[in-house]
């Protein structure tokens, strides 16, 4: 063999040793769709409430809800790796927050609410007059703004609910808003 055919065959197995790799870690990267996923920072109880109350702020309608982009699952991972412990124990006592005023209005736990109660809940956290960082609405706007970086940041969001514009694309700096569909652009 000569030492050209010899270094064409090494890249060769290279290329296809670094391919099959890069195919199992791009398939890593995709949740997992089925029902076996373990909650790191949250217990199952939270992780479920943190599921409902992302669905009530981002429900699903003709376009996909915060269930379809896993925002629950990018929370709770986001709150075991980046969040100090102060700021996990205000995440935990935020979601206890829900449930309290949930129960107080409604005899039930927030999940066991039906949609026009988990409104309701919602709206009376936004209205509630009490000041500090633990207040209902301070409360609420963390947890909205937290639904909201991890819906529009993931796939589905940035693809399926805002217009998707590869990149590098072409330059249009005068587009109508009517030719948008109205939709922001990721």
């Amino acid at each position: 063999m000569k030492r050209r055919d010899a270094l064409k065959n090494t890249a060769l197995l290279l290329g296809a040793v670094s391919m099959g790799s890069a195919t199992a870690l791009m398939q890593s990267c995709q949740p997992s769709l089925e029902d076996s996923w373990e909650p790191v920072f949250f217990d199952k109880t939270q992780a479920s409430l943190l599921s409902e109350i992302a669905e009530t702020i981002i429900p699903r309608t003709e376009t996909p809800g915060a269930k379809d982009a896993f925002v629950s699952r990018y929370i709770d991972e986001y709150a075991s790796r980046f969040l100090k412990p102060e700021q996990q124990e205000m995440y935990l006592a935020g979601l206890a927050i829900f449930d309290t005023i949930s129960t107080t209005r409604h005899q039930k736990p927030f999940t066991d609410c039906e949609l026009e109660q988990r409104h309701e809940v919602l709206q009376a956290m936004i209205d509630d007059p009490t000041e500090g960082k633990m207040s209902p609405s301070s409360v609420f706007y963390r947890m909205r703004s937290a639904v909201n970086m991890a819906f529009f940041t993931s796939e589905v969001g940035a693809t399926q609910v805002l217009d998707h514009i590869s990149i590098p694309g072409d330059y249009l700096g005068d587009i109508l808003l009517s030719e948008t569909k109205g939709r922001v652009y990721s």
